[in-house]
This record gives structure tokens, C-alpha cells and sequence, in this order.
């Protein structure tokens, strides 16, 4: 969930509405000193100041923006004191009208559950069922193919936080997922406050089967992967380390300030390669020795930061990008050294998007939600997007 969470990690301040702090002004600096032209930092550069209500400072970053390499328009939630000024509205619709669309999808369910606030995403094949994270309610959530809602836990169940990631463990009949202290969630404590857990629970009872609390604070354990050995990986997008656990053991794949503000990942299927999402851009991690190497965008592609929900389909990564604009979804396909070879925008631009964060498949296409930061009154739509090539063309 990009407000609230990724930039919680990078702009700590700044999704408070208070202002940001001097670590983080000074990390924008060091990222723009090194690409001054990357579209993700003007873009969270001018986020910064309008959260602080300096329009005009804004407006400067915006320019910027303008002349760089961004094909996408502005998200009007993330500039609504800015927008108020002509010459940021002039900009606005320049940027639109310049912007990609592309909208392969179609609404597959529309689902009123109130003050949701989802943000993980995972599907139950045993029931044909989609389930859904609740950042606010602090529990897990599974829709049938009508629509239809009912809880599969109980909210703050066994030291339930704010449920982010998930991932349906098959073989075990389970769901894993991370779930951290937020100021969004139901009945926050302070106790909690920069805590995180893991826990996995029963998809045919909603009994937790394991709680796994994470030592390191503060800490954000945001999204996750599942290996064949029933491993799990997450980031913790607060210190920028990767942890894992098996047999209720938690550890440290790869240590705090290996990422800068790590989201989305996805385990390559051989096991032995993880590709990691973060502010700057997409990483691959050889599992057995530890080394990351980052990886460079694809003729098509100016940037890669800020990607949320990052997965394997077809020999291909599928990801949804989120910091920046009003959001996108990407097909990478990957050369036979594990590098991105090509960049497709799936989608793009559609009107109906509120911060599109992570996904799942089913009947082999992806499903994701539109609009997880959806306005009041507005019901959740699920959208199915084609992943074959005949449906893409």
C-alpha cells in the first residue's frame, strides 16, 4: 500500500503529514545526485512537499517531473493542495495527455466491504476462493466467486496486526502472512508500535496454526513468498532486510540496508534466485551466497522503483508499480541469466485505479484489486487481466 506503507519506510514523515525528516531528505538527495532525471524520485520529492503543504515546492518538483521521462499521469489523491494551482493543473494535463493507456482488464467482482483498507492478495484453489488482507480491520478476508465476504479470522486474532502480504500455502492447507503495527489499523497499542509478525493460519477452520513475532524493531514485514520446502520469505521494508522462516524459526536472509525500502519479491521457480522490488528498482539475490545484483530496466522501461506486488508467470515477472503515478502493471520476461529482457505495459491508465497494489492468478490470468484505497461508499472491484499472448495482443 503505497501511502501508508512503503512510504512509511522511505518517507516516514511524510505519510504522517508532518514533514520529513533529515535522513530522509538527505537519502532523496543522494538518489537524485545519482539520477537526477529518475522519475520516481521527482515524483516523491514533490510528494514531500505537498505534504507539508509547500505547493510551491511542489510545483518545482512537478516541472521537473514534466521534463524527465515520465509517460504517466499524476495521481490527483497524491497532489489534492497542488492541484488547486493553475500552473500545477497545466501540468497535470500535459502529463495526461502524454500518458499510456492501456486497460486489458475487466471487472471480475465488486465486493462492499467497508473500511477494508486490503493490501495482500492470494488465492484459495481447494475453494475457489479469493482472499484479501485488511490493513484496518486486522484480519484476513475470503470472497467466494459471488462476491460474497466472510471472515476467516478474527480481527487481531493471536496478536494480529495490520495484515499485509499473504501467500496460500497448498500443500499444508494453510495461508501465511505478515502483518505489522500501523497507525491506520483498528485499535493500535503503543506496545505494539514498530512490531511485526508472521502467522500463518487454517483455510478450512481460520485456526492460527503459526505466530512467529519478529525480534527486530522498529520493522515493517510487509510482503512475501513461499518456497516448496514451505519456507517463507519477506521483506521487512523498515530496515531493508529479508528474513525467512521455517519450522518456526525466523532469520536474516539478507541483512538491514540491503534495500532501500524492499516491497514486492517473488522466488524463482529452481528456489535458488529471489528478485526483490524496492524504491530504486528490481534485484536478483543468489539465495546461496548472498550476493544481489541489481538489475537494469529494459529498453521501454525509464523505471522500475517502486513496485508493490512482484510474482513469477511464464517466464516472465508480473509487477505492479505503485510509487509513482496513477499505477501500472508490468510483464518482464527474463533471459536465460536471469536478467530482464524485454518490458510490456499490461495496464495502464485506467480511470478506475486507487492505488493497485498486489495480485494473485487464477484460472491462469491475474487478478488484482483496482482500487484498494477506495473512497467511501466505493465497493472493491476485482479485476481480471489476460495473461496469454493471444488475449494480450
Amino acid at each position: 500500500m503505497r501511502t501508508a506503507l512503503l512510504l512509511a519506510t522511505l518517507l516516514t514523515a511524510c505519510a504522517a503529514k508532518t514533514g520529513a525528516s533529515g535522513d530522509t531528505i538527505a537519502l532523496l538527495q543522494r538518489m537524485f545526485a545519482e539520477d537526477p532525471g529518475s522519475p520516481a524520485v521527482l515524483y516523491t520529492f514533490a510528494r514531500v512537499r505537498e505534504d507539508v503543504g509547500d505547493y510551491p515546492g511542489a510545483l518545482a518538483w512537478l516541472a521537473q517531473l514534466e521534463r524527465s521521462e515520465f509517460d504517466d499521469a499524476i495521481d490527483p489523491e497524491d497532489f489534492r493542495g497542488s492541484l488547486r494551482r493553475p500552473e500545477v493543473r497545466a501540468i497535470a494535463g500535459r502529463l495526461a495527455a502524454r500518458a499510456r493507456v492501456r486497460t486489458a482488464s475487466a471487472v471480475a467482482l465488486t465486493i462492499d466491504v467497508p473500511e477494508l483498507m486490503p493490501e495482500g492478495h492470494a488465492y484459495d484453489p481447494r475453494r475457489d476462493r479469493f482472499l484479501l488482507s485488511s490493513g484496518r480491520q486486522r484480519k484476513v478476508v475470503a470472497v467466494d466467486r459471488a462476491g460474497r465476504a466472510a471472515d476467516l479470522t478474527r480481527s487481531g486474532q493471536d496478536g494480529l496486526l495490520a495484515v499485509l502480504g499473504m501467500k496460500v500455502d497448498v500443500t499444508r492447507d494453510w495461508v501465511w502472512v505478515a502483518s505489522t503495527h500501523a497507525p491506520f489499523m483498528a485499535d493500535p497499542s503503543p506496545e505494539a508500535r514498530g512490531h511485526s509478525t508472521i502467522h500463518a493460519f487454517d483455510l478450512a477452520t481460520g485456526e492460527t496454526r503459526a505466530a512467529v513475532p519478529y525480534a527486530r524493531t522498529p520493522s515493517l514485514l510487509n510482503d512475501l513468498d513461499l518456497a516448496a520446502d514451505g519456507t517463507v520469505y519477506a521483506t521487512d521494508s523498515h530496515s531493508g532486510a529479508v528474513i525467512s522462516v521455517r519450522d518456526g524459526e525466523l532469520r536474516d536472509v539478507l541483512p538491514p540496508g540491503s534495500f532501500e525500502g524492499p516491497n514486492g519479491l517473488a522466488l524463482a521457480p529452481d528456489g535458488e534466485q529471489l528478485y526483490v522490488a524496492d524504491f530504486r528498482g528490481l534485484h536478483r539475490v543468489a539465495l546461496a551466497s548472498g550476493s544481489i545484483s541489481s538489475l537494469r530496466p529494459p529498453t521501454g522501461a525509464r523505471t522500475l522503483g517502486g513496485i508493490d506486488g512482484l510474482y513469477f508467470h511464464d517466464g516472465a515477472l508480473i509487477g505492479v508499480q505503485n510509487i509513482l503515478g496513477r499505477g501500472r502493471v508490468w510483464r518482464l520476461p527474463l533471459a536465460a541469466d536471469g536478467t530482464l529482457a524485454a518490458a510490456e505495459i499490461l495496464e495502464t491508465g485506467r480511470a478506475d485505479y486507487r492505488n493497485p497494489t498486489t495480485g494473485t492468478f487464477a484460472d491462469g490470468d491475474f487478478y488484482y484489486l483496482a482500487n484498494p484505497r477506495s473512497r467511501s461508499g466505493e465497493p472493491l472491484r476485482l479485476l481480471r487481466l489476460p495473461l496469454s499472448a493471444r488475449a494480450r495482443a
